[in-house]
């Protein structure tokens, strides 16, 4: 798992990216400080995108992490033994996570789960490898990197069922496939 002392700074990190459509790479701690302030253009875009999307955000990073979630209790591993071991994983979680929040976009979801996680286990090295190429800028290894694991999903993905009730699918989709969740919840 992540130290929690790294969680809120992923999280921000992500937000960051997410908000000003810039690679992880670029977000520094000034770029954070600066999503908080309205005065510069970096805040600016922030608070004119979360006025677009506030009411959504939480749940669409709540659905993205439980998408993840489901992915390693399929492939019965956690997110470092599936990919990447102890190798700049938050790093690399970031990269995932913003593949997972294209594809939602896109208006698709993972069909198999479990064929999808052999395909990472099998291409693991490879992506290490992208990632880690010493050739490039950061932000340029990070755009490889995100090519190659969106490649490898792609025969994997399906179209996402319409949404219906959507307040009572939220919940059930929390109690359900949030693993810690599930463990801690007792259904009478």
């Amino acid at each position: 798992m992540l130290r929690k002392s790294r969680d809120e700074e992923i999280i921000a990190t992500l937000l960051g990216s997410f908000l000003l459509e810039r690679p992880i790479a670029v977000i520094t701690s000034t770029v954070l400080d600066n999503l908080y302030d309205e005065n510069t253009e970096d805040g600016r875009i922030a608070d004119s995108k979360l006025k677009d999307c506030s009411d959504n955000l939480e749940t669409l990073f709540v659905r993205t992490f439980n998408e993840i979630d489901n992915l390693c209790d399929e492939a019965a591993m956690s997110f470092s033994e599936l990919l990447v071991g102890d190798k700049r994983k938050s790093d690399l979680f970031m990269i995932f996570f913003k593949v997972f929040l294209q594809i939602y976009f896109e208006g698709k979801a993972i069909g198999d789960y479990k064929d999808f996680a052999e395909t990472l286990i099998n291409a693991k090295e490879s992506i290490l490898n992208k990632f880690s190429e010493t050739n490039s800028k950061a932000y340029s290894a990070e755009n490889n990197t995100i090519k190659l694991i969106t490649d490898l999903i792609a025969s994997h993905l399906v179209a996402k069922e319409p949404e219906h009730n959507g307040a009572v699918k939220d919940v059930v989709e929390r109690l359900n496939l949030s693993s810690t969740e599930t463990s801690a919840t007792v259904l009478n």
